[in-house]
């Protein structure tokens, strides 16, 4: 007995990925992305391939006639062809637009997307050094990873409960669906990047699908005149209130995402022909969608990427124009590629065309590993792109991320030394440290750099899932600098993201900042930044010690890398000439925009007065008030290593500003 066609499940198809690209595409309408909650697309894939392949499955194995052979072709002549020639025609872009080292994560990718690996690929990559996630063009592929690593093993496992304990399936289902589920609720905080990444955490949005797909195979789709009116426009309710309600932010998957799961499960189990939602989605132009909507899965991704790797920030027009390539690149797949290959081509020409694609993709992409990047490419541009991570080591030790133990702080030492500079804060510390280290050789004194904290006093933590999280590193590093004398403290933080809860990130949206409040429950963040950072200074001046605060360094509204390497098109030879002749128009930002910006952060840190408190302004070395701009370049140097970190050179800015503060108070 062959499976029914329902067309209704190509419409909700077609529901599923033009969230999922909405998604992407980052629409905004009045500063709202009407679309946040998209991603959730991939969840209603999930149950949907879950329900289809498992009533294949039960239906052939019930029928005798299921083969592991001819399952795992229909598997591969699905996935691999459209996907293979998405990966095929994306290397050419890759080698042209893609800087040395974000290329060889493209090739690691892609690698592991050939082995449908890459979920676990992306989950060990993320971390803060790694490109941004939209400028990662086979990013998408997880999904297909996690798909096919269940399906590897699935159908072995039915087919031994088919034969030996077939009575225990639909409880198996059960318990293992809400046994992934738990895990999946309970790890989402701690663990976000594997809960969101892993099969063990989404196997259970396919057991969804598998569950139905059982319940219908045993006792039919029961019919009940109700039911089938109501609950599929409570399911497509579902779905659509976490499209437009659910946030990136929110703690993914996980109880939460329960909703969308059973809003699918009810359209695929009451829907049929002759109910209101059901024709909707059986509509022609939604099964058609439905029907491209793995290649357009596919290619929607690669296409915005790169255009994100060339243009940077993307207008509204041109989003458009990469979701109508998207459908014609999907149109064009989906009858040349997709449809032969699935029914038409013979199993040699289709095993011949597979094992050749893959293994031009696998030599492409060890290659470029083997080259660091085909670094070659712009030889020109080695030093100018020559720009260490924010973590980037300091002599050798790493002296960014926190520690176990205060005591483990970097110290770099000097026999004689006439005093200490002690550097605290958070990333942008560490982007300038170098400047700090030298500036304390320069004056015969110690460097030490303390761990990576937040400093604002009589703060919580308010985590992303509601839950709150006790903030003791200031008053712990406060503590440490009770025992020297004297000291020379120079404290950098981001403070205007930690006011605001908002990042600049040139047009590529980056996580969210955790929210500090009062250990007392006031909500009041921006009264709260301001009492805990006055306070932290004032503790800090207490101690005797010379305190430098460092005011917010410029964000810049773009993508460095891309950017630069758009301006310089043509002068790669003559790089330095080019960054001389126009740089006060070019890769700049506004001074209005930095002090609009920055107004609180400007205030809390004004709240000390004090004759040991220095002032440091890095707008002044970056900004020029009266044209209305902040740069990226001096001279012909970079000033910053992406768009809000500076590069060692401007750190060396910063750190003979902090020099030139001190010397005029004699405080060295």
């Amino acid at each position: 007995m062959s499976l029914k066609y329902r067309p209704e499940i190509d419409g909700l198809r077609s529901i599923a990925v033009l969230a999922v690209i909405l998604y992407h595409a980052k629409f905004m309408i009045s500063g709202v992305n009407p679309f946040q909650g998209g991603f959730v697309g991939v969840d209603v894939f999930f149950v949907i391939s879950g329900y289809l392949i498992t009533s294949i499955l039960l239906r052939e194995m019930g029928e005798s006639r299921f083969s592991l052979r001819g399952f795992y072709e229909r598997r591969a002549r699905r996935i691999l062809p459209a996907l293979l020639v998405v990966m095929l025609v994306s290397v050419p872009f890759a080698w042209h637009l893609i800087l040395p080292e974000a290329l060889n994560e493209y090739a690691g990718a892609s690698l592991s997307a050939l082995g449908f690996g890459s979920n676990f690929w992306f989950w060990l990559e993320a971390s803060y050094a790694a490109e941004p996630s939209m400028l990662k063009p086979l990013l998408h592929t997880w999904t297909l990873a996690v798909e096919e690593q269940f399906y590897i093993l699935f159908p072995l496992i039915l087919l031994a409960l088919m034969k030996w304990k077939r009575h225990y399936i639909a409880g198996m289902f059960v318990l293992l669906l809400l046994l992934s589920l738990q895990v999946a609720d309970a790890a989402v905080s701690s663990h976000p990047d594997a809960t969101f990444y892993l099969l063990h955490t989404r196997m259970w949005e396919l057991l969804a699908g598998a569950l139905l797909a059982k319940m219908e195979v045993d006792k039919g789709r029961i019919s009940h005149p109700f039911l089938d009116m109501v609950m599929p426009a409570l399911g497509l309710f579902l779905i659509m209130h976490a499209i437009v309600f659910f946030e990136d932010t929110m703690r993914h998957p996980s109880f939460l995402t329960v909703l969308p799961v059973v809003g699918t499960m009810l359209l695929i189990w009451f829907g049929k022909q002759g109910e209101l939602v059901s024709d909707i989605l059986s509509t022609r132009l939604l099964v058609g969608i439905g029907l491209i909507s793995y290649s357009l899965y596919l290619w929607h991704y690669p296409i915005f990427a790169f255009a994100r790797i060339e243009i940077g920030v993307l207008t509204e027009g041109v989003k458009i124009a990469c979701i109508a390539l998207s459908f014609v690149m999907a149109i064009a797949s989906y009858y040349l590629i997709e449809r032969p290959m699935r029914f038409k081509v013979g199993f040699k020409a289709f095993a011949t065309f597979i094992i050749v694609s893959i293994g031009i993709l696998a030599a492409v992409n060890i290659y470029i590993l083997k080259t660091d990047g085909a670094k070659f490419r712009m030889a020109a541009y080695d030093d100018l792109f020559d720009i260490k991570r924010v973590n980037s080591p300091l002599q050798g030790k790493e002296c960014f991320e926190p520690r176990p133990a205060l005591g483990a702080h970097c110290k770099f030492h000097r026999a004689g030394a006439v005093g200490t500079i002690i550097g605290i804060g958070d990333s942008h510390l560490a982007a300038m440290s170098h400047g700090l280290l030298a500036l304390a050789e320069k004056h015969n004194m110690n460097y030490e750099q303390f761990p990576r904290c937040v400093f604002i006093a009589n703060t919580e933590v308010l985590k992303l899932d509601n839950s709150v999280e006790e903030n003791p590193c200031p008053e712990k590093q406060i503590a440490e600098l009770s025992k020297y004398d004297n000291a020379i403290v120079v404290k950098v933080t981001r403070l205007t993201s930690r006011i605001t809860g908002t990042y600049i990130e040139g047009g590529i949206e980056g996580d969210f900042t955790d929210q500090y409040v009062p250990v007392r429950g006031n909500m009041d963040g921006v009264k709260t930044i301001e009492r805990g950072v006055a306070l932290t200074n004032e503790k800090i001046l207490a101690l005797g010690h010379r305190l430098v605060q460092v005011y917010p360094v410029p964000e810049h509204n773009f993508i460095l890398d891309i950017k630069l390497k758009s301006f310089l098109k043509g002068y790669e030879l003559d790089y330095k000439t080019r960054l001389r002749e126009v740089t006060d128009t070019q890769m700049v930002t506004s001074f209005k925009a930095y002090q609009e910006r920055n107004a609180l952060a400007f205030k809390a840190l004004d709240m000390v007065e004090h004759p040991n408190y220095f002032k440091v302004y890095p707008h002044n070395i970056f900004c020029d008030e009266q044209a209305d701009i902040c740069k990226t370049i001096h001279s012909d140097r970079l000033m910053y290593r992406d768009n809000d970190h500076v590069s060692d050179y401007g750190g060396d800015l910063i750190a003979a500003e902090i020099e030139k503060a001190l010397s005029a108070e004699d405080a060295f």
